[in-house]
């Protein structure tokens, strides 16, 4: 079998507290994939399940802050060739049963995350890779509640069906490198009011810094430009 896939939970009880973590977390060290979709009203509980999993210590960089619904739907991202070779399927249909979350990054120092499908504007994903550095194994979280029309659902199986076959014929190469393949990711709301926050003092303290030292050096020009006074000449012979 080349993958657990864990169907979405419509309850209020987390992932971790019904899913044999320790068996996923030996299936992902031995190079396996782990398919997870959102707990619909819990949805912390995917980030705990795919830290137990990982084997992942200390905290989440960047949260899997939920957004909404993708109703334009989504399309392959520029980091997606780097966790599995193309080719991808080109659109993922949105809707109602399409959760989109902000990137997010785990803060251990050998997590890896990948954004595989991104809305308009890449600020938002609706699938998203996790792993290890030097790990074959992987989470793939999914946005979506296999509901709808079939219409909809097909892209999704056609996703669904390239990460099993991919990771049975041994196409995912163990990353070399932590974070988002090197690429920086989009800021969510709180974090990026921080960062302003941070800015701005670290602005004001420089503003002042420039405006002391500018001070000073109008001080010394003026004091060395200044007309030294003259006494008084003596008489011509």
């Amino acid at each position: 079998m080349p993958a657990f896939v864990i169907p979405p939970l419509s309850g209020a009880t987390p992932y971790a507290a019904v899913e044999d973590v320790e068996s996923l977390s030996r299936w992902v060290d031995s190079g396996g994939l782990v398919v997870v979709h959102d707990s619909l009203r819990l949805s912390e509980g995917t980030e705990e399940l795919i830290t137990q999993v990982l084997g992942y210590a200390g905290d989440w960089k960047q949260h899997c802050q939920a957004v909404g619904g993708s109703p334009g739907g989504a399309v392959p991202s520029a980091q997606a060739c780097s966790f599995l070779p193309g080719p991808w399927p080109e659109r993922l249909e949105g809707g109602l049963y399409v959760q989109s979350h902000t990137w997010c990054s785990h803060g251990d120092p050998e997590a890896v995350a990948y954004p595989l499908y991104v809305v308009e504007g890449d600020q938002e994903v609706v699938a998203q890779a996790f792993g290890r550095v030097g790990s074959r194994g992987a989470v793939v979280w999914l946005g979506f509640s296999w509901k709808g029309s079939e219409e909809a659902r097909e892209p999704w199986a056609r996703l669904l069906a390239k990460l099993i076959q991919d990771f049975a014929d041994g196409l995912h190469q163990p990353p070399a490198q932590p974070s988002c393949t090197g690429e920086r990711l989009p800021m969510d709301p709180d974090s990026a009011a921080d960062d302003l926050e941070s800015l701005a003092e670290d602005t004001a303290e420089l503003l002042r810094h420039l405006v002391h030292s500018e001070a000073r050096s109008t001080i010394r020009a003026s004091v060395s430009t200044r007309p030294q006074a003259v006494g008084p000449m003596a008489p011509l012979r």
